[in-house]
């Protein structure tokens, strides 16, 4: 989770290709990934809490 001014953006950690040796992992906006990619499975994904 980021924070831009007053709101808590969600956040999910993407590997953009499948070599793990050349892939670009990078973090994206979950809103972003669910609006523009609405069949990809974010069901394993893993939820961490800061504190």
């Amino acid at each position: 989770m980021i924070v831009q001014g007053s709101s808590q953006i969600p956040q999910v950690l993407i590997q953009w290709g499948n070599d793990s040796d050349d892939a670009d992992v990078k973090w994206e906006d979950f809103t972003y990934i669910k609006d523009n990619y609405p069949s990809f499975n974010l069901e394993d994904k893993v939820e961490l809490k800061g504190g």
